[in-house]
């Protein structure tokens, strides 16, 4: 099928000038849900822990289970919240964190959407995709210096990016990396955690 060069030069204005073009423009949200490894490297401050003790160091390596909402009010970056938690595998350490950021798509639109004329509707769905952005929030860990088990609260922030994979006009593969600094009420502590799941694109509430 020939396309027209009319055609060919509308699809680039669409692209240039999206919020221009279109009287409407609707940007669908994303659902992720995703299953890794965070591994939390923690050193026990000195004035956090009682006079009888030492502070120690280790770290606690725990499979846990991440779930993300995306806000789309853009082509190319979002908001999110997201909760993070482990136990699925009944380990002593554990994990748990709720925190919010935005992710800055590049080389594509980060998410599918549907741009809307008196003469035209033209749906998108990306294919592949990268992103970089940041997160913070509050933490909740159970971790073992030396032959105690003890817990702590506290806040972290940091850096994430991923790559998403399009399986079919609804539906990516994922995979995420996130780096991040927490500090706790008794410990300060790296976090790296990894994460392989998938992602869903949903109407969005506003």
């Amino acid at each position: 099928m020939k396309i027209k060069p009319l055609n060919i030069l509308f699809i680039i204005l669409m692209f240039c000038t999206s919020s221009t073009v279109f009287s409407d423009v609707k940007y669908k949200d994303q659902v992720s849900v995703s299953i890794g490894m965070v591994n939390s490297s923690f050193s026990q401050q000195e004035g956090a822990i009682s006079d009888s003790k030492t502070a120690s160091s280790g770290s606690v390596s725990v499979i846990a289970l991440d779930l993300s909402y995306e806000f789309f009010f853009n082509r190319r970056f979002s908001f999110f919240l997201r909760g993070t938690g482990s136990g699925l595998a009944g380990e002593i350490s554990k994990y748990f964190s709720f925190s919010g950021g935005q992710r800055f798509y590049f080389g594509a639109d980060g998410t599918s959407a549907k741009f809307k004329d008196n003469d035209f509707e033209i749906s998108t769905v990306p294919v592949f995709r990268y992103y970089a952005g940041w997160t913070a929030g509050t933490f909740y860990m159970i971790y073992e210096p030396k032959k105690e088990v003890r817990s702590d609260i506290g806040v972290e922030f940091g850096g994430l990016g991923g790559i998403l994979f399009s399986a079919d006009p609804k539906s990516s593969y994922k995979c995420e990396l996130t780096v991040l600094k927490g500090s706790g009420t008794e410990t300060t502590s790296m976090d790296i955690q990894v994460f392989f799941g998938a992602s869903y694109f949903v109407n969005s509430f506003f």
